[in-house]
């Protein structure tokens, strides 16, 4: 599908002779370039993205479902600013593409270097390839709703380990799903399929009685049959088999179906759970015990789910009085209406207790109500245990209310140290560490998605001799009052304002250009000015006051991120050499891939 879809997006290019032709995704919060055109003159890669920030023209045709068409962007207020602008890109013209259920898939459209509008041609060219990669998806998605209900068969078959088999009596030819070979432990189809081939797998012992229960399935009784099977690889397992047969108008036998179960697990499981319970009831003297001298809570739960017997830890727990208030209880009505995950507590219940009695024994956390209102975690172990013939559950606590709060106590502490490790101590704005790593994220970021990056390099003027005269304590006030009004300045969510070392300051701006950039900087030295801190040793000015250094770049492949470090130095240092309070740019041009 995408290698058709190049070849559409290349050829509309050339039928419209224009440089770039684009397929478009939305994602969530993103549009994704699925094909661009191969033309030297297209600056777009496939898999690159763009924000949704609501410039993109591809954001206003899914959301109007109509085409778009700007002859030139350069030229219209409403499009003036848009990021295409930046990579050179003026017209536009592009169509919606949808799902086959009508949602958004995302748009197809051609974009020029110079002024140009589409021709009718041009659009019916354009809507008419839209139409085959809506017709390619409705394709895609009919093949994958296919696919996705075998997989789903063959997968539940292999969960419940279930197989299905289909016996054509007449002739004789047995059909067995893939379930079926891998319990018999065989490759699919590595043999002919017939009753005589089923019956080679029935464990001698249990042959007669198979073929017995056939002919009674075969004469119109009921086929529900336990018996073992040896695999090809010697392991003697138990299946179950339920089918039924298929009679003519004149009462032959022609078809019979059924399925095959593997219980060997459970049935294992079964005698496993027979013979625990067996020891337990023998030793119920010394079980009984263990019961009421545990310092764990310890409960019988009945097969209706309630409490029936509890010793003296689990009222004590519970802050009651004696056990008999726990009589007839069930466990929702200890535990609050929802337990941390969400779910109502009596109908978590019912699950766990259902889990417990299928699997055995189940493990997991609850949350309970002490008397007083208290809610605490306990760990909760149930095995299913037969009294009397009738299935029980043998219950556990264990309180883990003090392990949770550490844990809790530790996760926050750890999040307090890590958000203090990528802090300035002094001023609480971003520290250097976060800088160096902040700078190569949006730097990597921007060669991917070619956008702009801009960094405002900003030191206070001879801080050195306000720090002297004014002292220390003064000095770490000034600092705390600049990086504060320029934290307020960057206010983008992207923006970062860190303190660089030392009364230095940056201000790291990803998608932002050269102007905005330098229109901020001088921002920033007014605003800084305006804060009115006395300095009466500045050489320039009664108040404390700044220098700036502004560069941008679009970074390519090849480049690092240092060069706009040092090209933001420069532009710094010349702002103190022509006189201090002031703002000086360097303009980066983009660098070769190499």
């Amino acid at each position: 599908m995408f290698i058709e879809w190049q070849d559409i997006t290349d050829l509309v290019a050339k039928l419209c002779n224009v440089p770039s032709a684009l397929l478009m995704r939305i994602n969530i919060d993103t549009m994704e370039v699925i094909s661009s055109s191969d033309h030297p003159g297209s600056p777009y890669q496939v898999s690159e993205t763009a924000p949704l920030e609501g410039k993109l023209y591809c954001e206003t045709v899914i959301k109007t479902q109509r085409h778009l068409h700007v002859p030139n962007a350069l030229k219209d207020p409403v499009w003036d600013h848009n990021p295409d602008i930046d990579l050179g890109m003026i017209p536009y013209y592009g169509v919606p593409v949808n799902w086959p259920d009508g949602s958004p898939f995302g748009t197809f459209c051609i974009l020029d270097k110079q002024e140009k509008s589409a021709t009718d041609d041009e659009k019916e060219i354009i809507a008419r390839f839209a139409r085959i990669i809506e017709i390619t998806l409705k394709l895609m998605v009919s093949e994958h709703e296919k696919r996705l209900t075998l997989e789903t068969l063959e997968k539940a078959e292999q969960i419940v380990h279930l197989g299905s088999w289909d016996w054509d009596i007449t002739n004789n030819q047995l059909f067995w799903t893939d379930e079926i070979y891998r319990i018999f432990g065989v490759q699919p189809r590595a043999f002919k399929e017939t009753y005589e081939a089923f019956l080679s797998f029935v464990h001698s012992d249990d042959k007669t009685m198979v073929q017995k229960s056939v002919n009674s399935a075969l004469a119109g009784s009921p086929y529900d049959i336990e018996h073992r099977i040896i695999r090809n690889d010697g392991e003697e397992w138990v299946v179950r088999e339920i089918g039924e047969v298929k009679f003519d108008s004149f009462g032959t036998p022609v078809r019979m179906m059924g399925t095959v179960h593997d219980i060997t697990k459970q049935k294992r499981e079964k005698e496993e759970l027979a013979l625990r319970t067996k020891m337990l009831m023998e030793n119920e003297t010394k079980f009984k015990a263990m019961f009421h001298t545990s310092p764990d809570p310890m409960w019988i739960i009945d097969e209706n789910g309630y409490f029936i017997l509890c010793n003296d830890s689990a009222a004590k727990t519970l802050k009651l009085d004696s056990i008999q208030e726990l009589a007839s209880t069930h466990p929702s009505e200890l535990s609050p209406e929802l337990q941390p995950d969400g779910q109502r507590s009596l109908n978590k219940a019912i699950e766990m207790m259902a889990i417990a009695k299928s699997k055995g024994s189940h493990h997991f956390e609850w949350e309970y109500c002490r008397s007083n209102g208290e809610c605490f975690s306990v760990d909760v172990t149930l095995s299913k245990i037969t009294i009397k013939d009738t299935d029980h559950l043998f219950c556990v606590w264990h309180d883990i209310s003090d392990h949770k709060k550490n844990e809790q106590a530790l996760q926050e502490l750890n999040k307090k140290l890590e958000a203090l490790s990528l802090q300035d101590g002094l001023t609480g704005i971003a520290n250097r560490r976060m800088f160096d790593t902040r700078i190569n994220l949006e730097w990597n970021r921007c060669i991917r998605g070619q956008h702009p990056l801009s960094l405002i390099m900003i030191d206070i003027d001879y801080f050195k001799l306000y720090n002297d005269h004014n002292g220390h304590q003064s000095g770490d006030e000034c600092l705390i009052k600049v990086a504060q009004k320029l934290a307020e300045l960057s206010k983008r969510a992207v923006d970062l304002c860190a303190r660089y070392g030392g009364e230095e300051f940056a201000l790291l701006l990803p998608n932002t250009g050269m102007a905005p950039a330098a229109q901020l900087a001088e921002k920033c030295r007014e605003e800084i000015y305006q804060l009115s801190i006395p300095h009466e040793l500045s050489n320039i000015c009664d108040v404390v006051t700044i220098s700036v250094g502004v560069s941008s770049i679009t970074p390519n492949k090849g480049t690092f991120s240092s060069s706009l470090i040092e090209h933001a130095d420069n532009a710094l240092y010349l702002a103190k050499e022509d006189g201090r309070n002031r703002v000086k740019v360097f303009l980066l041009k983009s660098q070769p891939e190499v």
